[in-house]
C-alpha cells in the first residue's frame, strides 16, 4: 500500500494545527506521556486550542476500551486527531478514528472486515507521534485490537495517519527492557518484511534501511547514554520498518508472538524474537529464490550460522532471551495451546508452509 504522509517538526505541526478550527482529540499513553517529555512539547503545540484527552486503555487494547474512546470522540466532534505514545496508543487512536464512523452494532464486524465500510472520506486530520521505537505504527494502515483474548488486525486506509513526527528524545525515558523489546520488534519487522511473500522491491528497500540503522544503534540506545544521532537513527529505523511491513505484512514470528504475549504477558518484541532465529535458519534451508542469501548480505554475514549467532548475541547484549524456555517453564500442552491461537493470515505470508510441528519446535527449542 503506497504511503501518502507528511513528516512534521514540532514547530511545523504547531503552525499547521494553529491554522485549523475545531477541537483536537489527543490519545496518549499514561506514564510515558509525561515521562518522555511529550506532554510539555505537545502543550506548546496546542496552546490556545480546545483539547480533549483520552488515555483509558491498557497495552494490548481491548475493543471495549476503544468503544469508550469512540463515545468521547463523537461527543467532541474533533477536526484533528493526535496519537502520542507507543504502539498501543497509536493503535487505539486508529481504532477510534475508524470505528467512530461505524454503527455501534457493527463494531466487531468492522474489526474483521473494515473494507465493508466507506471510512476514508472525511475531514479529520490524524497525526501520530511515537514515544517508543518499535512498531512504526505511525506509518502503517493497520492496528491491533483485542476482543478478550482474540486478536484482530484492523486494516483500512482510515488507519494511516495524515502525518507523523519523529523525535528521538521521546524514547530516552523508557526502561532498558522496553527500549530493547521495542527495538528488537522493529528489527524483526524489517527482517520478516525482507523474506515475506508479500514483499516487493519498495518494501525491501525500506527493510534494508531499517536493518542498517537499527543493528548498530540498538545496543547503544539500550545500554549506553545515547547522543542525538543514535536516537534519530532508532526513530527513523523504526519508521522504515513500519513502512516495510505496511506493504509486505509480517510472517510467522509475529503471528506466533501474540499468543505468547497473551498467555505469559511477555513484551511483544521479546515474544517475536523468541521464534525468529528458528525461522531464519529454516527459511535459509528451504529458500530457492535467493532472498535469504540477499538477507545475509544485508546482515553483513557470510553464513546462516554467523547470522544466527549475530542476532542471538545482539539480543543477549540488550538483555533479551532467544528461547521461551529461558523465560517460562513450558510443556507440550502449553505449546499446543499457543499454537491453537496463532494468526493464520500472517502464517500464510511466510515464505514456506508453516506446520504445527514447526510452531512446536520453534517454541520448545528456539
Amino acid at each position: 500500500m503506497a504511503l501518502s504522509q507528511k513528516q512534521f517538526t514540532w514547530d511545523g505541526l504547531g503552525e499547521h494545527i494553529g491554522e485549523k478550527d475545531g477541537t483536537v482529540f489527543v490519545v496518549t499513553g499514561r506514564h510515558s506521556f509525561y515521562a518522555s517529555g511529550a506532554a510539555e512539547k505537545l502543550e506548546k503545540v496546542l496552546a490556545g486550542k480546545s483539547v480533549v484527552y483520552f488515555n483509558e486503555f491498557n497495552p494490548n487494547p481491548q475493543l471495549a476500551e476503544i468503544q469508550s474512546g469512540v463515545e468521547k470522540y463523537r461527543i467532541c466532534k474533533p477536526s484533528t486527531l493526535i496519537a502520542i505514545g507507543g504502539g498501543s496508543a497509536i493503535d487505539v487512536a486508529k481504532g477510534i478514528k475508524l470505528l467512530a464512523e461505524v454503527p455501534d452494532a457493527h463494531f466487531e464486524k468492522a474489526l474483521s472486515d473494515a473494507s465493508a465500510y466507506d471510512l476514508h472520506n472525511h475531514d479529520v486530520e490524524f497525526f501520530a507521534i511515537p514515544t517508543t521505537f518499535g512498531t512504526g505504527s505511525e506509518s502503517t494502515s493497520f492496528a491491533t485490537v483485542y476482543v478478550k483474548e482474540k486478536k484482530y488486525s484492523l486494516l483500512s486506509p482510515a488507519c494511516l495517519p495524515t502525518g507523523y513526527l519523529l523525535d528521538g528524545y521521546l524514547g530516552v525515558s523508557a526502561s532498558q527492557y522496553i527500549k530493547a523489546s521495542c527495538g528488537i520488534d522493529a528489527l524483526c519487522q524489517a527482517i520478516e518484511s525482507f523474506w515475506a511473500k508479500g514483499a516487493n522491491e519498495e518494501s525491501r528497500r525500506y527493510a534494508l534501511e531499517a536493518i542498517s540503522l537499527i543493528m548498530p544503534s540498538l545496543p547503544i540506545f539500550v545500554c549506553e547514554e545515547s547522543d542525538v544521532a543514535v536516537l534519530d537513527k532508532m526513530a527513523l529505523g523504526s519508521n522504515y520498518a513500519g513502512r516495510a511491513i505496511n506493504i509486505s505484512k509480517t510472517t510467522a514470528p509475529h503471528a506466533i508472538s501474540y499468543a505468547i504475549t497473551q498467555k505469559y504477558g511477555i513484551e511483544h518484541g521479546q515474544a517475536v524474537f523468541l521464534t525468529l532465529p528458528y525461522f531464519l535458519r529454516k527459511n535459509y534451508i528451504l529458500d530457492q529464490s535467493g532472498i535469504m542469501r540477499q538477507l545475509l548480505g544485508v546482515l553483513n554475514c557470510r553464513s546462516i550460522q554467523e547470522a544466527d549467532e549475530k542476532l542471538i548475541s545482539l539480543s543477549s547484549t540488550i538483555g533479551l532471551k532467544s528461547k521461551l524456555s529461558e523465560i517460562q517453564t513450558i510443556n507440550e500442552h502449553d505449546v499446543r495451546s499457543i499454537a491453537s491461537q496463532v494468526n493464520l493470515e500472517r502464517l500464510g505470508n511466510h515464505p514456506f508452509d508453516v506446520t504445527m510441528s514447526d510452531i512446536e519446535e520453534a517454541l520448545l527449542f528456539g
